[in-house]
């Protein structure tokens, strides 16, 4: 009896956890975030530092899950990048550091450039490309669609504005079926020092079956140029428990 009767705990236990990590997931289906990057692209090197706005001490009673799994839940965490490598930093967590095998360096460094055309759109001998030009009430427009050759059948098409510095105003990579994947909208251009940054963009990500899977809303507070920036800021703090969990 000793024994079925541990199978059945064992059972409702496996269950329980089950049942968590669900509303854990779909809790985490819809975030706010806050997020700092700092980048020091001389050293290749890239700090960001991501909080999660949501009330989690309200959140978890109200979604009867134990103050136990707030780290499950939270968002909030510090990622140092460099070429190589990603160190992540839970703030839930604060004795740990887990190193990934991620390229958050190289994504990160796009950033400052996401809203003018990339340099492999005009690179010869890489893409199939085409344009169409035209115009609407906002002024001059270019439409372009292009794909790698050889490397797969996804269409990227872009919006641009000649006007405004060719920054791109729209994003759309297509299926091979021709639904849109992914598309994006950049909006509300503001000159830094000399570069076009979009304060505003929006990404909506389709299935297959042309259901929308994933929407994201980005506003862009503020951004600096050329700031002081602290080594230690880059580097992992000492006496931490690391997890190293990259392949090679």
């Amino acid at each position: 009896m000793a024994r079925v009767l541990r199978g059945i705990h064992d059972e409702g236990s496996r269950l329980a956890q089950a049942d968590a990590l669900a509303k854990i997931h779909q809790l985490n289906s819809s975030l706010a975030i806050a997020r700092c990057r700092r980048l020091d692209f001389v050293g290749q090197r890239g700090r960001t530092e991501e909080v999660d706005r949501r009330d989690l001490d309200a959140l978890l009673p109200e979604a009867k899950l134990d103050r136990d799994l707030r780290a499950s839940l939270s968002r909030s965490n510090t990622f140092v990048a460099r070429s190589d490598r990603c160190t992540v930093l839970p703030v839930e967590v604060p004795d740990l550091a887990v190193v990934k095998d991620e390229p958050r360096f190289q994504a990160d460094q796009e950033c400052p450039s996401v809203g003018l055309v990339p340099s492999w759109v005009v690179a010869e001998g890489k893409l199939v490309r085409q344009a169409v030009v035209g115009e609407d009430a906002a002024g001059p427009f270019i439409d372009v669609s292009c794909r790698h050759v050889g490397k797969d059948r996804d269409v990227l098409s872009f919006r641009v504005r000649p006007a405004r510095a060719y920054r791109i105003e729209t994003w759309t990579i297509y299926q091979e079926n021709g639904q849109p994947a992914q598309e994006r909208r950049l909006e509300d251009y503001r000159l830094v020092q000399d570069v076009w940054l979009p304060f505003k963009t929006s990404l909506r990500v389709r299935n297959a079956e042309g259901e929308v899977i994933l929407t994201e809303e980005t506003k862009l507070l503020g951004a600096e140029v050329n700031v002081p920036l602290d080594d230690a800021m880059f580097e992992v703090p000492a006496g931490l428990h690391v997890q190293d969990i990259r392949v090679n």
